[in-house]
This record gives structure tokens, C-alpha cells and sequence, in this order.
């Protein structure tokens, strides 16, 4: 049995990213973000994932950061298109080409953590007896909503109603929603009132991203930062890197403690495309100086 602090949980994407109709292409997947965020200041990450043998590189590079990697290779990677047209980063328009399989408790055989941080990028990812098998373990178990209310409309991912939400919401340690997903499921534009309102649909603790920074719900407390980035050049990834940040700082620290360091670590990879790829003393740095 392999024993970690945290085990990130998601299928890889090819992520075409568009800002504004110019285009480029990164690594992808809540897995591959979170991991590499988490890895700057845990012991032990590891990431378990679905993908093409083709796209092997993107397991050679977490290797190379120290994280242990638990790949299962089928026919297709999840290629996923991110358009976004203003500089709100919770408005994009996403179409998905080609998805990878989804996962099945037997995946987790010999695999041991504190957290789990379950990153799907569609409905059906993760089913729910995955999520009730984790409830189980006694660990600390993270999910992001998009994963849940995301399905295809031909190739265009639009929102469906989470209908087994009331179900699922107590086996969770911890909720991941952006404003967009939260008013969807709610049905609440106030983003003070959605998080209430999702804490009473039986949500232990939740964490909302918007536009200008992140906040989070622990039932006696409400806690919120902002965001202090000179630019938005690394948008694609914001939740996921906020969601595995948050989850692995609540081994350690209390809300406001781990808010506070998810903020400032998010707060760096904005102003970078792709995974988190500083270190520790960098976002100690900037919480001195920014916050």
C-alpha cells in the first residue's frame, strides 16, 4: 500500500486555449494543476489518471517534479477547447472532442491518502459509488462541482441540473464551485447567498471562486481574499489550482490560514499559463508584499 498526503484524481485534457482569438496549447486536467501547486509545499502528491499513451509526456514532466504517478492508458485523452472572449475569467465557452475513460474504485487499489482531490472535467468522470467509496476512508475528500453538472451538447460543454447534489454534498470534506456553477446549482446570483445557501444543501465547507478572488464556508465562518495579479495571462487552471491548494493546506492550517495561502499561490499562477511553477518562498514572498 502507498501512502500519500494528497492524491489528485482526474483525467488529463489537451487544452487549446483562445484569450481573445489568440490561441495557444497546454497541459490540462484539475490532476496535472493541482499536483503541481500542492507538490511546492506537501511531502507526498501523487496523481492517479486516464490518458492517452500518446500524451505520456505529461506523466514524464510530473515525474520530474517529484510526484509519484499512477497512469492508465486507454484510446483518447480528453481534448478540450477554452475560449474566452473578455477578461472575466468565469465567462469562456468550451467544446470537449474526444474524452478519456472514466475511473472505477478498482483504480484505486494500493493507494492510501489524507486528501482527495477529485478533478473531473465532465459528468460521468466520476461516478458516484467512487465518491461514496472515498467517504468511507475517513480522509479528507475534495470535489469540484464542474465535474458534476458539465455534459455535451454535440461538442459544446453546457450545464446540466445535479440532481443527486443533496446526496453527494454530506460525503464531501470539501466543495469547489467558480460563481457561474454556484448560481447554476442554486440558482442565487449573490455569491454570499449561493455559498449559504450550498452549505445548506448539506456541504460541510465550500470554496467559490469569482472573478476578483475566493472565499469559503465552513459553516461558522465565512472567509474571502482577493486575487492581487499584475495580469491574467494563466487563467485556464485558476479553480483547480485553488480547489488542491485549499484542500492540501486544510491538513495543516485552520480556514482562514489556508485561504490566505491558496489566495496568494492562485494569485502567482495567474500571471502564468500553465501549471503553478514557483515554490514556497515564492508565495511567502508574496503574501509579505501583497497581502
Amino acid at each position: 500500500m502507498k501512502h500519500y498526503d494528497v492524491l489528485h484524481i482526474g483525467n488529463y485534457t489537451k487544452d487549446t486555449i483562445i484569450n481573445k482569438g489568440v490561441k495557444s496549447y497546454v497541459d490540462g486536467g484539475g490532476f496535472n494543476y493541482g499536483a503541481r501547486a500542492t507538490v511546492t509545499f506537501m511531502d507526498k502528491i501523487a496523481v492517479l489518471t486516464k490518458l492517452s499513451q500518446k500524451d505520456s509526456h505529461v506523466i514524464d514532466e510530473l515525474k520530474s517534479h517529484n510526484i509519484d504517478t499512477y497512469p492508465i492508458y486507454g484510446e483518447h485523452s480528453t481534448n478540450l477547447t477554452m475560449d474566452y472572449q473578455t477578461d472575466n475569467p468565469d465567462e469562456r465557452v468550451m467544446t470537449i472532442t474526444e474524452q478519456a475513460d472514466s475511473f472505477a474504485i478498482s483504480d484505486l487499489e494500493g493507494l492510501e491518502a489524507k486528501a482527495y482531490v477529485l478533478a473531473p472535467s465532465i459528468k460521468g468522470e466520476v461516478p458516484r459509488e467512487f465518491i461514496e467509496h472515498l467517504a468511507k476512508t475517513g480522509s479528507l475528500v475534495a470535489i469540484d462541482a464542474q465535474g458534476f453538472i458539465r455534459i455535451l451538447d454535440g461538442s459544446r460543454v453546457v450545464y446540466t441540473p445535479w440532481v443527486e447534489a443533496p446526496e453527494i454534498f454530506p460525503l464531501v470534506s470539501l466543495l469547489k464551485v467558480d460563481i457561474a456553477e454556484a448560481e447554476f446549482i442554486t440558482g442565487i446570483s449573490d455569491r454570499y447567498q449561493a455559498i449559504y445557501k450550498l452549505y445548506d444543501m448539506g456541504a460541510k465547507e465550500i470554496i467559490l471562486t469569482y472573478r476578483d478572488g475566493v472565499m469559503v464556508y465552513d459553516g461558522n465562518q465565512l472567509y474571502e481574499q482577493t486575487f492581487k495579479q499584475t495580469n491574467l495571462s494563466g487563467r485556464s487552471g485558476r479553480g483547480d489550482t485553488c480547489v488542491s491548494t485549499y484542500a492540501a493546506s486544510r491538513l495543516t492550517k485552520n480556514p482562514e490560514q489556508a485561504l490566505l495561502w491558496t489566495a496568494a499561490l492562485t494569485t502567482l499562477k495567474l500571471e502564468k499559463p500553465g501549471p503553478f511553477n514557483g515554490t514556497a518562498d515564492d508565495v511567502e514572498k508574496i503574501i509579505i508584499e501583497r497581502y
